[in-house]
């Protein structure tokens, strides 16, 4: 996969867009460009004025329609993903899709979205969010099937896409959203009719995955026990989300006000109140505002209702470390573009282990994104597959010519059974080096096992805490999925380090505490068991050296 540099968040809220760049280099991420538009609407007629885009895109083909899936063929399949949809309808070419495809063609020409990686956001008004009861140990064909029964019983609707989101305590929230991803429509008919090179899509996410990045990504002093309130005003809706420590907690009902209502801060505290009333949480420690129409006045009002809570813009704070922003955007503006940037931050952080992944990206889109990743099986079946069709045709074309007399015939089958004889004696030979490769490395796998796995993983560790001697263990514990590792440092950045050494690693918690009058971070992390066939070639190699 090509490595980008430029990243793009698109983020729409009713007729407005938010589009945020960001630059990539290294483990720095820059803010280069933060846009809005607004999107254009047809005449007084309802009757879209005609245009040369409209001509060029008059009978053009996709190879794209993410709306070809049925419900049925999602059950049929082999294969499942976080994510699944089903429809039955083809792509319409709507008024608002050609609407908002021209508003987007001068912000094309300045931000090429060809050259960089693309997420998206979801309409809120079309998502809904359910605790789902799982059992502790489920296959992901199960789990897409326990979630679609509990989202639509033996009726599901005609266009629908589900996810899902694990805490990490176990639990799973599953998340449906409704009807069609007509931002990403207007998107691939952009592309279609403005550059030959594709865009290449990375994520598309809901608002409140947005948000619930925008704090792990940027605030370490969280706690598991805090309840935190993340706030977005837009112009005419308001969607407020309690988070308990970092994982998502509930979304409250959409209030219908938006920043040109001057008692929207006032509105939301009655509805916070209200819930947690309901909900029997105790106290809010926490208050994230973002969105627009914000106003320092805002902060005041929540810290006068809420005197022992923080209240704050929620902001993109590690960019803000990297890069000084004051005399291009205050405080007020970076939050209000908190969704676009942290959608920009998902694509061009692939592997940053705080962050979502949480994906609704269309299945057929991925598969086009990813034409050229076939497995090793499916080399061997193909190159078998072809020789056997070669083989087959030269036998047939070899038959027809050789009927002109019956010696020319004997002749030429005894030379050809020559030929061939060779072909299958090279075959048989290359099956029985297969057969022989298989064996040997079903061996070494039965003699290695995992004895070298905790010699590698005791190894790797030492080395890292070698190199940060303020950094020190509490405990290493396995489990069935892996082992577990408690400890303590002086740089939470060494926390970051430690996750990356090991597959499959999900850092659970880190709170700030004091040792012996020292401010320290204490960790839990989990990871997969490294490849036992990894580890023993490293340790063959090092023995080698010695």
């Amino acid at each position: 996969m090509a490595k980008f540099i430029k990243s793009f968040g698109i983020f729409q809220e009713d007729i407005n867009l938010k589009i945020a760049e960001i630059n990539a280099t290294g483990e720095e991420l820059t803010i280069k460009d933060l846009q809005m538009i607004t999107l254009k609407m047809t005449d007084s007629s309802g009757k879209i004025p005609e245009t040369p885009l409209e001509e060029a895109l008059e009978g053009l083909e996709f190879d794209f329609d993410f709306e070809e899936t049925t419900a049925q063929d999602v059950q049929e399949e082999k294969s499942y993903y976080d994510m699944a949809s089903f429809t039955s309808d083809k792509l319409e070419k709507d008024d608002s899709t050609y609407d908002h495809q021209r508003s987007l063609e001068d912000l094309y020409r300045e931000m090429q979205f060809e050259k960089g990686t693309i997420s998206l956001n979801l309409d809120f008004n079309n998502v809904v969010y359910k605790d789902i009861n799982v059992p502790d140990k489920i296959s992901k064909k199960k789990l897409y099937s326990i979630i679609k029964n509990e989202f639509f019983g033996d009726d599901p609707p005609r266009v629908a896409t589900l996810s899902h989101l694990r805490r990490n305590d176990g639990s799973y929230v599953g998340v449906l959203h409704r009807k069609n991803m007509e931002l990403l429509e207007t998107l691939i008919m952009l592309n279609r009719s403005m550059s030959k090179k594709r865009f290449h899509y990375s994520y598309i996410q809901t608002n409140e995955f947005a948000l619930l990045n925008a704090l792990r990504y940027n605030y370490f002093d969280v706690t598991q026990k805090d309840i935190s309130a993340l706030i977005y005003i837009g112009k005419d809706n308001t969607q407020v989300m309690l988070a308990k420590g970092y994982e998502f907690f509930i979304d409250l009902p959409v209030i219908n006000e938006g920043y040109e209502s001057k008692d929207i801060i006032d509105t939301v505290i009655r509805r916070i109140m209200l819930e947690r009333s309901q909900l029997g949480i105790e106290v809010i420690n926490r208050y994230y505002i973002s969105g627009g129409g914000l106003d320092d006045s805002m902060l005041e009002i929540i810290r006068s209702q809420s005197p022992s809570a923080k209240v704050e813009y929620l902001l993109p704070l590690r960019l803000m470390e990297q890069n000084d922003y004051s005399e291009k955007y205050d405080e007020k503006t970076l939050a209000s573009y908190i969704i676009p940037i942290m959608l920009a931050v998902v694509a061009a952080q692939p592997k940053e282990p705080f962050l979502i992944r949480t994906n609704f990206l269309t299945k057929q889109l991925k598969e086009q994104q990813n034409i050229f990743s076939i497995s090793t099986e499916g080399f061997i079946v193909l190159g078998l597959t072809l020789i056997s069709g070669l083989i087959g045709a030269n036998i047939a074309f070899q038959q027809l010519t050789d009927n002109r007399s019956v010696h020319l015939e004997k002749t030429t089958i005894s030379s050809q059974i020559r030929v061939e004889q060779t072909k299958l004696d090279s075959i048989f030979a290359i099956e029985s080096e297969i057969d022989k490769l298989g064996r040997n490395i079903a061996r070494s796998n039965e003699f290695i096992g995992e004895k070298n796995q905790w010699h590698f993983i005791i190894e790797e560790l030492s080395k890292t805490l070698r190199a940060s001697p303020l950094s020190w263990l509490k405990s290493i514990n396995s489990n069935n999925d892996g082992f577990v590792i408690q400890g303590y440092t002086t740089d939470r950045s060494n926390i970051v380090d430690l996750s990356k050494k090991f597959p499959d690693s999900i850092v659970k918690y880190f709170i700030k505490e004091e040792v012996e009058g020292q401010r320290v971070w204490s960790f839990e992390i989990s990871f997969g068991m490294p490849d036992p066939l990894e580890t023993h070639r490293i340790n063959y190699e090092r023995e080698s050296g010695r």
